[in-house]
């Protein structure tokens, strides 16, 4: 096959090509001639001179040209990712119909042979040739697989938050995506970069590259490592986690770049294009497969390039969602294991509408849906938990509702939960309801505790302000201490209410959300009187949606703003930051 053939081929024919022995001469059975045999046999006579080594070699060298097209450098015919020597002879082929435009092609002559002394890279070894062999190839990625699969079951939980690379002891306040491309991510996925970049894109193509050759110990290309993952599961702890738009846009750029089509949707798990390996969540297991030596390697030669000059990323606002429903958010988005920091991105918003989430308030009042420890423990460190049963819940049986209890009052152990609610009444649902939501009520005071604040829902009839449901609630919690920290939420009383409350439980703050667009005269005179050191937004995610939306979610906490601060006639930036220091109301670390 000649050179310009090769470099026409498609990424499906030079995988056919590196895996095809079409060009080898064929062998009788059990023969041991060096010269025909591509077995263990003939490469170990890989030390003699050129002349006597097998013939062979030039169908490999074939081969090795064919991993140029999709993207692959020269210095990984050889199993390694370090430039080849000024000495090595290499030539610039262009072709206009590819993605791999200028990179270059290395002519293996005799003199540029495959264990040439001119090269600073050390000689590939009969291992490796065999290991890049088809015959061997695929039985070898069967036993790293194990391998690998091994290594992530015998993981512990890490001591921070949301790293998954064993060993990782670095502790710290930052998010989990944060962490990872500090420590353990290398810079060219720097997402701060232009994802158009032709070198940006190439770069993050050899990295993943490098890791593949390392997985697989061999030369190969990345559909081959998106198979090892998938047949593996090792993405399996990615299953529903969504694409952002700029992460999408980034992986349409290693597309085109690799010459493969782009999906309609890409899907982390299983990985549906090579592309997906970019997403720094599949970067970070990538990362926690390594060993510890390769993971600091990849990270040193594929750094930020120092040419390339970084976004800037506006100052954004930021806001805190002291309400929001973790499960039932999940449920509305149909992702039942994305990440809580995932899940609280999902809302659409506006560019000058984005705020930069510094935590939240996530609530579980429903009992199918508690949380186990497991389940806190991998919640990110700035998100609050709050375990209660919801007034609707009170229709439940007797013995029900005790196993509710005794689940909460052993989940109020947990050092995570900081709150205990929903506790209230909702008189929202036919009357004949309303004594047994007392009885709820009764029966959470001995849950009580003064480390916990008390979140509470309180809803009147429909179309009513909730005035008596809220004076009910007031004189059922009236055996509680009056230093008693409280949460109302939702919050829809006029100034009367406000007034009662706050006399009765000066430890109170209060919570608003979308209802505030609909706001009555005396409602809205009551948030302008309210003491800003108790105001607090939320989104009580995933309900209040927006137009045309399927649920809400705390990355949209400026729209809310916006109606609060027109009400109270102050900037939307004054509010958020307010609410965003009342917050300490739940003694967050």
């Amino acid at each position: 096959m000649d050179l310009e053939n090769l470099i026409e081929m498609t990424e499906a024919e030079a995988e056919d090509l590196l895996h095809s022995d079409s060009e080898a001469p064929e062998v009788e059975q059990g023969s041991k001639d060096p010269e025909t045999c591509p077995g263990p046999v003939a490469l170990s006579n890989m030390g003699q001179p050129t002349s006597k080594r097998p013939s062979h070699r030039t169908r490999f060298r074939k081969r090795q040209r064919s991993l140029v097209k999709v993207g692959m450098p020269s210095s990984y015919y050889r199993g390694d990712c370090l430039p080849h020597s000024a000495a090595q002879r290499s030539c610039t082929i262009t072709h206009p119909s590819s993605a791999v435009v200028g990179i270059p092609i290395p002519l293996m002559s005799e003199e540029d042979n495959i264990g040439s002394e001119r090269s600073e890279l050390p000689p590939i070894s009969a291992k490796l040739m065999k290991l890049a062999d088809p015959c061997t190839a695929v039985a070898r990625m069967d036993v790293h697989v194990s391998q690998v699969r091994e290594k992530l079951d015998k993981q512990e939980m890490p001591t921070n938050q949301g790293c998954c690379v064993p060993g990782c002891t670095i502790e710290g306040q930052d998010l989990p995506r944060v962490h990872a491309f500090r420590h353990h991510i290398p810079g060219i996925f720097d997402d701060r970069m232009p994802c158009n970049d032709a070198s940006v894109v190439k770069g993050r193509v050899m990295a993943l590259t490098q890791v593949a050759t390392w997985l697989l110990r061999r030369p190969c290309v990345l559909s081959e490592l998106v198979d090892l993952v998938n047949r593996q599961r090792v993405l399996a702890p990615l299953s529903g986690v969504r694409v952002s738009p700029d992460c999408r846009q980034a992986m349409v750029e290693v597309c085109n770049y690799l010459g493969v089509s782009v999906p309609h949707q890409f899907v982390l798990s299983p990985a549906n294009s090579p592309a997906v390996l970019i997403h720094w969540r599949v970067l970070s297991l990538l990362a926690a497969i390594l060993q510890p030596e390769d993971r600091d390697y990849w990270r040193s030669v594929f750094p930020c390039p120092s040419d390339i000059q970084l976004q800037s990323v506006k100052s954004l606002p930021v806001a805190f969602d002291s309400h929001f429903h973790i499960d039932r958010l999940r449920n509305a988005a149909q992702a039942p294991c994305m990440p809580v920091d995932e899940l609280m991105e999902l809302g659409q918003v506006e560019d000058h509408q984005l705020v930069r989430l510094v935590g939240g308030i996530g609530i579980f009042c429903d009992p199918n849906t508690f949380p186990s420890s497991q389940d806190m423990s991998g919640l990110p460190f700035n998100v609050g938990v709050v375990v209660g049963l919801h007034p609707k819940h009170s229709t439940m049986s007797n013995d029900r509702i005790n196993n509710a209890l005794d689940r909460v009052r052993n989940m109020l152990k947990c050092e995570m939960v900081v709150g205990l609610g929903e506790i209230g009444l909702d008189h929202s649902v036919p009357d004949k309801q309303w004594p047994r939501q007392n009885d709820l009520v009764r029966a959470m005071l001995h849950l009580i505790n003064d480390r916990h604040v008390v979140v509470v829902h309180c809803r009147g009839v429909s179309g009513d302000s909730g005035v008596e449901a809220y004076l009910l609630l007031l004189h059922l919690l009236s055996p509680i201490s009056r230093t008693q920290r409280f949460h109302v939420h939702c919050f829809t009383g006029d100034t009367y209410v406000l007034t009662k409350w706050l006399a009765a439980f000066p430890n109170t703050f209060f919570s608003f959300n979308r209802n505030v667009q609909g706001f009555s005269l005396d409602q809205s005179e009551a948030l302008r009187s309210l003491d800003e050191n108790k105001l607090l937004l939320e989104t009580d995610a995933p309900y209040f949606r927006a137009t045309g939306q399927w649920f809400s979610a705390p990355n949209q906490l400026f729209q809310i703003d916006e109606g609060v601060a027109k009400c109270r006639n102050v900037p939307v930036e004054h509010v958020l930051e307010v609410s965003c220091n009342n917050a300490g109301l739940y003694r967050m670390q």
